[in-house]
């Protein structure tokens, strides 16, 4: 998690809401306009795991119950569920599919890749730095005049469909049975869960994912509990919620595992923070050790890493308004292990030093052994636009190989020459030798500007798969603002 997800927790403190039933069904609101379409393809394959049968069947034969109270907004769009409901997609053989790119704006399960086309109202227009995937438009009456949709591209065919609509934001997850999303009704957030062919839409619970294993199933989802000021983080296996934490005002989520979900609690008042795990079979919390103190910033989890030999965090201090880094640990804890955390060193060429502390990224390498990098294998990165925007991809680790050259050039001319424009990539990833990317075009808008923060004003976005072999890529969606 980067600091971004740290203070995405602290404007979560405007949302309240009450927990949803486990049986409802969410009709998609009618949107007033649709997204235009501009559609395209691509090449993979898929394999399925064999892991947790029983949550198919589980899915097929879900009972009615009710957790809690309906909020009415949410309540008035709900029809119960039938039975019959059940995911068309499912495997023939009761087992769930492979999820690859979990928590990421592109998701692989089967032989799909799922994406949001965010609508032209769902995103702020003007956002700083132009990261307008993370500028989201909640509280302005028009965020909802205009759905989302939720498209899936089929590696086999080629080809792309949307499977539904919804007022979501954020990145995509799997338990390979179905896709659960983020979704925002203008005033609070809950998580809703369709099927692999975007049927049988379900609200599930107020608040927003933090993460999903996808070999157990459980999802760790936090909201804002106005009445003691807390944030807080739960716990759901698929059926109903089964564990939460209510205890501290500053919770910032690590990761997640089949053993639950991991976090840091910050006590500011002596500077110090803690790691504790929410597991599905414990009552209370488990504090699985104390941090270094932190000085004069704040703390922030930049990676969470499980391996078979134990779970490794890598933590930073965080200082001024830049958030610039001025520290950074590694720790090492096991499952359930009380006060039993240890600190990792650090190899020397990725060591602190007095000028820039330097932020490692671990890896498991093909022996699955614990590697530390700048860069590890198989990241994609997009070149600043102002020398060419070359495309590159690390096959080894910390050693950038270009795809293509002068991938995407900045822009030079537009009918309003008043204009400075720009490219702004949003998001890139890689799955499977293929990078897909998210490249909006803006313009400066220095009404907007926060101090020495640039705001930009967003024109249009693309949604684009490049295939690393034969280097074609392919505009899956463009969306004009």
């Amino acid at each position: 998690m980067n600091y971004k997800k740290f203070f995405a927790l602290i404007l979560s403190a405007a949302m309240a809401i009450s927990v949803v039933g486990c049986n409802s069904n969410k009709k998609v609101d009618t949107p007033k306009n649709s997204i235009s379409d501009k559609t395209d393809s691509s090449t993979i394959l898929s394999d399925e795991s064999d892991i947790n049968e029983s949550r198919i069947n589980e899915a097929v034969t879900e009972a009615a119950t009710t957790y809690n109270s309906v909020p009415e907004n949410i309540s008035a769009s709900l029809d119960t569920t039938s039975s019959e409901d059940v995911d068309t997609d499912i495997s023939l053989d009761n087992k769930p599919y492979t999820v690859e790119n979990n928590g990421n704006y592109f998701l692989h399960v089967g032989d799909y890749i799922y994406y949001r086309i965010a609508s032209k109202t769902s995103l702020n227009k003007n956002a700083l730095w132009g990261e307008f995937l993370t500028s989201v438009n909640f509280y302005e009456e028009e965020y909802k005049d205009e759905s989302s949709e939720i498209w899936r591209l089929n590696l086999s065919t080629n080809e792309s469909e949307k499977i539904a609509d919804d007022f979501g934001y954020g990145p995509l997850f799997s338990d390979g049975t179905y896709i659960y999303l983020n979704e925002h009704d203008g005033l609070n957030s809950y998580v809703t869960r369709i099927a692999l062919d975007g049927t049988c839409e379900k609200t599930i619970s107020q608040g927003q994912i933090e993460g999903l294993d996808a070999k157990s199933g459980l999802l760790a989802i936090s909201y804002y509990e106005k009445e003691t000021n807390n944030s807080v983080l739960s716990l759901y296996n698929g059926t109903e919620l089964i564990n939460e934490d209510k205890s501290n005002q500053s919770l910032i989520y690590s990761g997640i595992t089949s053993d639950g979900a991991f976090y840091m609690i910050c006590d500011y008042s002596i500077n110090r923070a803690f790691i504790f795990q929410l597991a599905p079979d414990t009552e209370d919390p488990i504090c699985l050790g104390t941090l270094q103190d932190f000085e004069t910033g704040y703390p922030n989890m930049e990676q969470f890493w499980p391996t078979d030999d134990g779970i490794y965090f890598v933590v930073s201090e965080l200082e001024g308004t830049m958030l610039m880094v001025s520290n950074v640990w590694i720790y090492k804890a096991s499952s359930y292990s009380r006060d039993d955390i240890t600190d990792i060193e650090i190899p020397a060429e990725y060591s602190n030093n007095d000028e820039a502390p330097i932020v490692p990224v671990l890896y498991t390498d093909e022996n699955g052994s614990l590697q530390f990098s700048l860069t590890p294998p198989n990241t994609p990165l997009l070149g600043s636009f102002e020398e060419g925007g070359d495309l590159m991809l690390a096959y080894e680790k910390d050693e950038y190989t270009s795809i293509i050259d002068n991938y995407r050039l900045e822009p030079e001319e537009f009918p309003n020459t008043d204009y400075e424009y720009r490219y702004i990539q949003q998001a890139i990833e890689y799955i499977d030798e293929n990078i897909f990317l998210i490249v909006a075009l803006a313009h400066r808008d220095s009404e907007y500007d926060v101090g020495w923060r640039e705001s930009y004003s967003i024109d249009s976005m693309e949604y684009i798969r490049i295939d690393s072999d034969t280097k074609k890529d392919t505009i899956l969606k463009q969306i004009n603002y």
